[in-house]
């Protein structure tokens, strides 16, 4: 079931990036979740095949299973700090009711 679960979302994820008229960066940003989805669903395999060898008792994660996983968040990781954000000026402040910090030098 999860396999199933994780190839839907992968493949929801890779629609979302090709819907007519998103931008660029939406685009790209769905589409490293899509990878990041497809780590973890690697990873999952692996627990599970590590299961049934007998590698790793449940609740635990082999190495190479940590790894997966940690590829997954990475990437995820990635694809949220590459989402574009609305630029501001130079002196624009922090908040969005105009207050400002006073500067005492």
């Amino acid at each position: 079931m999860v396999p199933l679960a994780v190839g839907l979302s992968v493949a929801a994820c890779l629609g979302a990036a090709a819907a007519p008229g998103i931008a660029p960066g939406g685009a790209r940003c769905w589409r490293h979740v899509a990878v990041a989805m497809a780590f973890i669903g690697l990873g999952g395999i692996s627990n599970g095949v590590d299961m049934l060898r007998g590698i790793v008792r449940p609740q635990h994660v082999g190495p190479l299973t940590a790894g997966i996983y940690v590829a997954g968040l990475a990437v995820l990781l990635w694809a949220l700090l590459r989402i574009p954000g609305a630029r501001r000026s130079r002196g624009a402040s922090g908040c969005a009711s105009g207050w400002t910090p006073r500067r005492y030098w």
